[in-house]
C-alpha cells in the first residue's frame, strides 16, 4: 500500500495535471478494489504525472502501456526517462488511428488490463473512440477511469456510459479545490 509519504514524493517530483485529493483516492480505490493489477493503460499521458504512479503500483512485473499524441512535446523527454524500462511502453500517436490501437493491443498478448485511464483529448468523439476500443481489453473486475468529468465532452461520454451499462460499480471523485472530476467504473 503506498502510504502518504510515497504519494507526495511521486506527485510533486514533476507538474502533474492531477488534483492531488482525486489522485489519492483513485490510488486507494486502485489498491483496495484491484491489488492484482499488473497492466495499465494509460491514453493520454502529459508529462507523465500518472504514468509514475502507475509504473509504481504494477511492479517490476507489471506492463503499463502509455499512448500520447505528443501535440504538447513531452513524449521525447519521458522515452529518454523510461529507456530500457521493460514494464512501461510507450507509444506516439492518434490513439484513434488503427496502427496505434493494435500497437497498444498486441504487448498485452494473452493478458488483460486491469485499468484503462482515459485522459487523451477531452473531444467527445475521441473519448468514446478510447472506450470503445479498448474497453473490451479490461478484465472483469478492472477499472475504466475518465479523467475530466466536470467536462462537457467527458461528462456527455461519461453520462452515456454509465446509463446505458450496469457496471460492477460506478465512483465520482472530487476535490473541494479546482476540482475537474474522476470517474471510476468497476467492470462486471
Amino acid at each position: 500500500m503506498m502510504n502518504h509519504d510515497r504519494f507526495n514524493e511521486l506527485f510533486y517530483q514533476d507538474d502533474i495535471a492531477q488534483q492531488p485529493f482525486e489522485l489519492w483516492m483513485l490510488v486507494g480505490i486502485i489498491e483496495k478494489m484491484t491489488p492484482w493489477l499488473k497492466t495499465v493503460i494509460e491514453i493520454g499521458v502529459y508529462k507523465g504525472g500518472t504514468l509514475r504512479f502507475w509504473r509504481e503500483i504494477v511492479g517490476a512485473s507489471g506492463l503499463v502501456i502509455a499512448v500520447d499524441d505528443n501535440a504538447r512535446g513531452f513524449m521525447d523527454g519521458l522515452k529518454k526517462q523510461y529507456k530500457g524500462d521493460k514494464v512501461v511502453m510507450l507509444i506516439v500517436g492518434d490513439s484513434k488511428d488503427k496502427k496505434i490501437i493494435d500497437a497498444v493491443h498486441s504487448p498485452l498478448e494473452h493478458r488483460t488490463a486491469g485499468m484503462l485511464f482515459i485522459d487523451g483529448r477531452h473531444v467527445y468523439e475521441h473519448i468514446r473512440s478510447d472506450y470503445h476500443r479498448h474497453m473490451g481489453y479490461v478484465r472483469p473486475g478492472g477499472l475504466i477511469v475518465f479523467h475530466g468529468i466536470r467536462n462537457v465532452e467527458v461528462r456527455r461520454v461519461w453520462d452515456e456510459i454509465v446509463e446505458k451499462h450496469n457496471y460492477a460499480g460506478v465512483y465520482e471523485l472530487y476535490d473541494t479545490h479546482n476540482s475537474v472530476g474522476t470517474g471510476v467504473i468497476v467492470t462486471n
